[in-house]
């Protein structure tokens, strides 16, 4: 996807900065039997996905799925390797850079960064060590932070054991009024200031107080004006948390509907393919100006470009869309254009069909039926080329589908050449021996031809049905006749007694 982008932006993500970011979210479930589903620190039951994503093009480039109450640094290697190899693989030259938060914290995780030829930026976990280190750090040692009100940086000479040698720390400092300090001892502010500062300014001895936050890395921070820039740099991390947003209110990453681990695994990665083609659509269209300021969530990108009020229009053999384009957005004019263009060629009138001349050579791709012991379902793609003074023609075909209204998961599927109501009934018939009855259909049999009192074989009296065994051999799978040999037992098991 990198080479269809144009020229400058194409080197400025393969020559320029690479980041990669690591985070995970929290996805609530339902339903106390779900494989790989657990009870998070905020008291939900919930699955965990664990993303690492392309920050400049803002992209996911490796996930995986954990249970709500697994530690993901143990598998932050793998998903740096991924993503390395990833970034390789979409012509990336420079070297990429690891950037996380305090959840994070962890040496292997740095050794791993390193190892796949990666930098790292890493949140510090607020221990006795780091703040021991606050008092080494002289007053004049603080510079101002970029686009951060009353925030100031540092360097302080603090790395932490089992780390790579060239390990240096950064501290920030943010400086709060003390009436701003809340008096809930659970406020998570109050953890980011020291206790002596906490003391006195809630106590009304201090009007302010400064609340504290720690970065290891391996970057350059020789200067302070690096230290500077490296701390705003690590501070944008937070534009994960809007992939992640955008994948939940707009590709359904809000919940995990299946109880087995591997289904939830593809819906989770279904989504966040869903908001890697949002944004790659944005940078090829124009929308996204390269930074990501520009780009827009799933929702409103279908608002924008696919729910418009449009026609297409042959002409010269040749299918264009025409709608109601703002002139003053270029860029959305830009982006529904090449929608358009990218429209198949709509087939031509039935009427029109029928009078073609089709060929004798057809290509014809099925999936065959699976056996009845199997019970998979089975579905088949058809294509049929004809002629008419040297134009191609391909003829349209229709599937008929079946949806569980709990799972919302397909449970048949047959391809017809047109969707009429005796190809729909023969298809829901076929799927009947194979799949089992729904419980609806059994309802409605069972109130069309209500059982009666009927004597059976051996002089004993049987609750029969009025319909005969061929009509019901329709409804269920043909079972082995009972004891008595009437072969109605067994239907009326299924038929539910």
């Amino acid at each position: 996807m990198v080479q269809l982008l144009p020229a400058r932006r194409r080197v400025l993500l393969c020559t320029g900065p690479a980041t990669i970011d690591l985070d995970g979210t929290d996805v609530e479930c339902y339903g106390s039997r779900k494989d790989g589903i657990a009870y998070s620190y905020k008291g939900a039951r919930a699955g965990r996905a664990h993303v690492a994503t392309w920050a400049e093009a803002g992209v996911v480039v490796a996930a995986d799925l954990l249970a709500g109450d697994e530690d993901p640094r143990p598998g932050a290697a793998d998903l740096i390797c991924g993503a390395a190899a990833t970034l390789r693989a979409a012509g990336v030259t420079c070297r990429p850079r690891v950037r996380g938060d305090v959840g994070y914290f962890a040496a292997p995780i740095a050794w791993a960064a390193v190892a796949e030829g990666c930098d790292f930026s890493l949140g510090v976990t607020r221990n006795q060590a780091v703040w021991r280190t606050l008092a080494t750090i002289p007053d004049k040692a603080w510079r101002k932070a970029k686009r951060m009100r009353g925030a100031q940086v540092a360097v302080a000479d603090y790395a932490p054991a089992g780390w790579p040698p060239d390990t240096r720390c950064v501290v920030r400092r943010v400086k709060l009024a003390a009436a701003d300090i809340s008096a809930d001892p659970r406020s998570r502010r109050r953890r980011t200031i020291p206790k002596g500062q906490l003391t006195l300014a809630l106590e009304g001895l201090s009007e302010h107080a400064y609340a504290y936050s720690f970065i290891v890395t391996n970057l350059d921070v020789t200067t302070p004006a690096k230290a500077v820039k490296l701390e705003a740099w690590h501070r944008m991390r937070t534009d994960i948390e809007d992939r992640f947003r955008d994948a939940k209110h707009g590709a359904a990453l809000r919940h995990l509907p299946s109880g087995d681990h591997t289904v939830n695994t593809v819906w989770m990665w279904a989504a966040l393919l869903a908001i890697n083609l949002s944004a790659w659509l944005q940078e090829l269209s124009g929308l996204d100006d390269g930074r990501g300021r520009h780009r827009v969530h799933l929702g409103t990108l279908r608002h924008r470009l696919l729910l418009v009020p449009a026609r297409l229009v042959r002409h010269v053999f040749r299918a264009t869309g025409r709608g109601t384009i703002c002139a003053k957005d270029s860029q959305v004019q830009r982006a529904r254009v090449l929608i358009c263009r990218r429209l198949p060629q709509p087939s031509l009138r039935y009427k029109e069909q029928t009078r073609l001349h089709l060929s004798a050579s057809a290509i014809a791709l099925h999936l065959t039926h699976q056996t009845r012991n199997e019970q998979d379902s089975a579905g088949a793609q058809r294509a049929m080329i004809g002629s008419r003074k040297g134009r191609v023609l391909r003829s349209e075909t229709k599937a008929v589908t079946g949806v569980d209204d709990h799972s919302r998961y397909g449970v048949m599927a047959k391809v017809v050449a047109r969707v009429t109501g005796r190809a729909v009934c023969l298809a829901f018939v076929e799927a009947l021996p194979r799949f089992g009855v729904p419980e609806q259909v059994l309802r409605q049999w069972q109130a069309v031809h209500p059982p009666v009192r009927q004597s059976g074989c051996g002089g004993g009296s049987r609750r029969r049905n009025t319909a005969s065994v061929r009509d019901c051999k329709y409804l269920t799978r043909w079972f082995p006749p009972c004891g008595c040999g009437c072969g109605m037992e067994a239907v009326w098991m299924r038929l539910g007694r």
